[in-house]
């Protein structure tokens, strides 16, 4: 045996579209295609190479337009201050958030993260 483990991947039965294993503490979770935030499909994803490793992500913009969704849908206050502390880190538009949270209806819960991030960024100054 060359340590790797035999056993197969299988879905996690606690999450659609997940898949875990014994030996993993990561969590895959596949989604049908294609990827979307609210109504629109994901931007042109970031990507991170490590040696000959390819890691596709979420642009910093469609990260926080993701953390947004769980505040503006499921008022879970974790996802605006997840989303600030991505605009705190990262170069974000704030134009294309705007926009997107205006074409989600959610211009309200858009003007609340605006003012906590600008809250931040002051403090953050020593303003």
């Amino acid at each position: 045996m060359n340590g790797v483990s035999q056993q197969p991947h299988r879905p996690d039965s606690s999450v659609s579209g997940a898949f875990t294993h014994p030996d993993e503490e990561m969590v895959v979770d596949i989604r049908p295609a294609p990827p979307s935030l609210g109504a629109e499909p994901i931007g042109e994803p970031a990507v991170l190479a490590a040696g000959r490793y390819r890691l596709v992500l979420l642009s910093p913009t469609d990260c926080v337009k993701d953390r947004l969704t769980h505040f503006y849908y499921y008022h879970d206050r974790q996802g605006c201050e997840q989303a600030i502390l991505v605009c705190l880190a990262q170069r974000v538009s704030m134009r294309e958030v705007g926009r997107w949270s205006r074409a989600e209806g959610q211009e309200a819960g858009f003007a609340e993260f605006r003012r906590e991030l600008n809250r931040r960024r002051r403090a953050a100054r020593g303003a």
